[in-house]
């Protein structure tokens, strides 16, 4: 709608063009903000379960390893973003595809090290790291006594 054909819209033209705009702002602060969320990482009935934006369950029997890599995901390089949220900020989550690490499914702050690989069988390795570096090496931890 043009700003002419806004000013000689009815009342009620004028109501709903704001709501539908306001409507469609929050949607969009709201898939920002959870896009910025740090991935919940649990175990249970024998799977990793990420949850989150972009959150999948791994199966042990897809697991061949879990390493605590001592670089940043900007080190490893995380290449292009095939599907998911990229470039804002340090938060790259998704499926991405580089020349060192393959298809690759990330949960990453990228400036931030260590970085958990959960190297899989069958389907793209998967990659988490948190800002606090203590959470990623506790998450670590958890995932290596459960898995096990």
């Amino acid at each position: 709608m043009t700003l002419r054909q806004y000013k000689n819209a009815s009342k009620g033209m004028k109501i709903f063009t704001i709501a539908s705009t306001a409507v469609i702002l929050a949607a969009v602060a709201g898939l920002l903000a959870l896009s910025f969320r740090d991935p919940s990482v649990t175990v249970e009935d024998r799977q990793i379960r990420i949850s989150g934006m972009y959150g999948q369950t791994i199966g042990f029997d897809e697991v061949k390893s879990i390493t605590l890599i001592e670089k940043t995901m900007n080190e490893l390089g995380p290449g292009r973003r095939i599907n998911g949220v990229g470039g804002i900020g340090q938060t790259l989550r998704g499926c991405f595809n580089s020349d060192g690490l393959g298809t690759a499914a990330l949960f990453v702050k990228s400036r931030t090290a260590p970085t958990i690989w959960i190297e899989c069988e069958g389907r793209p390795d998967v990659y988490i790291s948190y800002g606090d570096s203590q959470k990623t090496r506790e998450v670590y931890e958890g995932l290596l006594s459960s898995v096990r």
